[in-house]
């Protein structure tokens, strides 16, 4: 009779193992698919970005020099997206200890 209640406390352990075990895995599926997502949304992003530059480029374009509309370029290519995209993998609620950060 002392061996059930020992027996059915270690089927209750092994299931519950077993449910930590599962969780695990899709938490780092989720993982997975959050940074794929972040991924994407920083390229959305940045090709955002791109149009808009090009977009101001082309409004302005008729009052500059063909110089200074390819500065423009390199400089709203190299700079108006770096905030947005440390931003967006790393939101100030996002702990520092993530990998990610």
């Amino acid at each position: 009779l002392s061996r059930k209640p020992a027996a059915d406390e270690e089927l209750r352990r092994a299931k519950i193992d077993g449910a930590i075990t599962w969780l695990r895995t899709e938490l780092l599926e989720m993982r997975s698919q959050d940074r794929e997502l972040a991924k994407t949304l920083l390229e959305l992003n940045s090709e955002i970005q791109k149009l808009r530059s090009e977009q101001e480029l082309s409004k302005n374009s008729g009052s500059r020099s063909p110089s200074e509309i390819q500065g423009l370029e390199l400089q709203a290519s190299g700079q108006q997206g770096k905030e947005a995209d440390q931003e967006m993998l790393c939101p100030k609620s996002r702990k520092k200890t993530d990998s990610m950060c």
